[in-house]
């Protein structure tokens, strides 16, 4: 039960609004705001009505999370009322948030509208902001893959110059060698290329396919060791995965990391069961 008492909202820092939006989403209309440090947050309030729990006690658990309380802010927004300032979370920090919340104190009609606001709530809110600030990108794009298309774009025009000069630098004395080590650099270039190429495709994050395991594997933990001296919640089991894998949500995990989640969640079983480690798929 969460204790009585007033809360100390002063240690709460405080943010100057650079916009302020309405963000549409999972049929509510949730108010946001993105600082003058270029960061986006959405009000505690809103999130918190739209999936049908208390605000108070929800702040009251965010401070005393440390991780959660970074980041919390208090950021002066235009309401009904006037202005006002209004306690916001940070969306990358909403998926943590949110897997701490015991499912037993949320109405069944919530709950499936929970999961998608760990999932989707922070990149549906930057593409509303990217919009108002006339940036048309559906979604941010990894910088890498920005460098990587740079790199591509050089080494294409590289090759058409010397695909369109080869004939007249072949005539001139001295330039095959020349045009030879450029070729060869092209190569070389063209090699790191698709390397880092490929290691992106390894760090692409995993599918939805991957992360309805993932989600049933949390509720077969939970429904597991209920009872038990091992007994663990879902917001517990979240945020030991989330923790370990230093992610803010699941659907953050590389792909290449799929593997690893599962064999963290078999030795969790384990821990929380006090039974057998389960042999490779025969839990989940």
């Amino acid at each position: 039960m969460e204790p009585d008492g007033p809360l100390d909202e002063s240690t709460i820092p405080e943010e100057s609004v650079a916009r302020q939006e309405v963000i549409p989403f999972q049929g509510d209309d949730l108010a946001a705001a993105m600082t003058t440090a270029g960061e986006i947050y959405v009000t505690l309030a809103s999130v918190c009505n739209a999936i049908g729990l208390s605000p108070r006690p929800q702040l009251r658990r965010i401070l005393n999370s440390p991780p959660l309380a970074k980041g919390l802010r208090r950021i002066p927004l235009k309401t009904a009322g006037g202005t006002q300032r209004v306690n916001c979370l940070r969306v990358d920090r909403v998926a943590l948030w949110l897997a701490g919340v015991e499912s037993n104190k949320v109405k069944a009609q919530f709950r499936a509208k929970i999961e998608a606001y760990q999932d989707e709530l922070a990149p549906v809110a930057t593409r509303v902001f990217m919009r108002t600030l006339g940036i048309t990108a559906p979604a941010i794009v990894d910088p890498r893959l920005a460098a990587l298309a740079e790199q591509y774009d050089v080494l294409m025009a590289a090759a058409a110059f010397i695909a369109d000069h080869m004939h007249d630098l072949a005539a001139l004395p001295g330039q095959v060698q020349g045009v030879s080590g450029q070729l060869d650099q092209a190569v070389q270039l063209l090699e790191s290329l698709a390397g880092d190429v490929q290691q992106l495709k390894r760090e692409q994050t995993i599918t939805p396919a991957q992360k309805q395991h993932i989600s049933d594997a949390v509720q077969r933990i939970v429904a597991d060791s209920a009872g038990k001296p091992g007994e663990m919640k879902q917001g517990q089991v979240y945020g030991a995965l989330y923790r370990h894998f230093h992610v803010s949500g699941y659907a953050e995990i590389p792909a290449a990391r799929y593997d690893a989640v599962l064999t963290f969640l078999r030795d969790l079983w384990k821990r929380a069961t006090t039974g057998t480690t389960p042999e490779q798929n025969s839990l989940f």
